[in-house]
């Protein structure tokens, strides 16, 4: 069962009441009639767009509504509660079960919380290893940022590779955690965490990454499909067979490798002022990653079993 930090769903606008003539809700109206509300608080962060003209109305929250759950976050165990927790805000009052069961998700992010793992060796893994030029690796709050930098929204990914303990360090963080009784608690849960999270935008990614036919909150929340470790075999290249450098040109290029910490989007950078087209860079950076990819023993034991707690 999939866990999500971040979830969009769009239900009926019979989900929603409360709204109208509400001093928390900004109406915008055009010709005298209203074209929505919309609702925006910051902590816990929750939004909410009410169209009217649509039938619809837009619930947008992140896994800290659970206040002292947190480290629970969303799933089909505890969507119930998360309504509920928005409901006893007293701001206005949603229908749970309206929306679980008539609801459909736009936008979340999947979610896993792991325990002791060498994130560094799984950067630098992941830095040394993408598979083509479509995807990129930035570096993001100590840990990494993959992307699948295509045009169309619906192919798009985005995995974030990151220090949770670090995080909850954040002020804002410390804000949340200062409202817990339980603070103590929820900060030694993501003591040594690292958080893989993967970015969902569409409707269609959502369907695609959970391998569902519709991207209903009953299906999404109950997929059994494991989208972070399918996003990192399809982003990295695993070769099977060790290389030996037998050129010289191949020894050029691994004292190379080494001084950037096989680090390819930093050779890019370096390399890309020696050339006049993005084509030859890209021709000579392939020749870099599969050199990278091949020098090392091909044991990637570790990473199956660092992705299967990805689950």
């Amino acid at each position: 069962m999939n866990r999500f930090d971040k979830i969009k769903i769009i239900a009926p606008i019979s989900a929603i009441s409360g709204y109208e003539a509400n001093p928390h809700f900004e109406a915008t109206s055009k010709g005298g009639e209203i074209l929505r509300y919309k609702f925006n608080y910051n902590r816990p962060s929750l939004h909410v767009i009410v169209t009217p003209a649509e039938f619809k109305v837009s619930i947008e929250f992140s896994g800290k509504i659970l206040g002292e759950k947190y480290p629970h976050l969303i799933s089909a165990e505890t969507i119930s509660e998360c309504i509920d927790r928005i409901n006893s805000l007293g701001l206005f009052s949603l229908n749970p079960q309206r929306i679980i069961d008539e609801g459909v998700v736009g936008q979340c992010d999947v979610t896993v919380d792991i325990d002791n793992i060498d994130s560094e060796r799984l950067s630098h893994f992941i830095l040394s290893h993408i598979s083509s030029p479509k995807w990129t690796v930035e570096t993001y709050r100590g840990g990494i940022v993959i992307r699948k930098t295509v045009k169309t929204s619906k192919y798009q990914r985005r995995l974030t590779v990151y220090n949770k303990e670090a995080e909850m360090q954040k002020q804002s963080n410390l804000d949340f955690l200062c409202e817990l009784e339980n603070s103590q608690e929820v900060v030694d849960y993501f003591k040594d965490k690292t958080r893989l999270e993967l970015n969902l935008n569409s409707m269609q990614a959502i369907r695609d990454a959970l391998n569902i036919e519709s991207p209903s909150v009953q299906s999404v929340l109950n997929a059994s499909n494991n989208p972070i470790r399918e996003a990192i075999v399809s982003a990295v290249k695993m070769s099977t067979e060790e290389k030996e450098v037998k050129t010289l040109r191949d020894f050029e290029r691994c004292a190379v490798l080494e001084k950037f910490g096989y680090d390819i989007p930093k050779i890019r950078e370096a390399i890309s002022r020696f050339y006049d087209n993005r084509n030859s860079v890209n021709k000579t950076i392939a020749v870099y990653r599969d050199l990278a990819q091949t020098l090392r023993p091909a044991d990637y034991g570790w990473l199956y079993n660092l992705l299967d707690q990805a689950a």
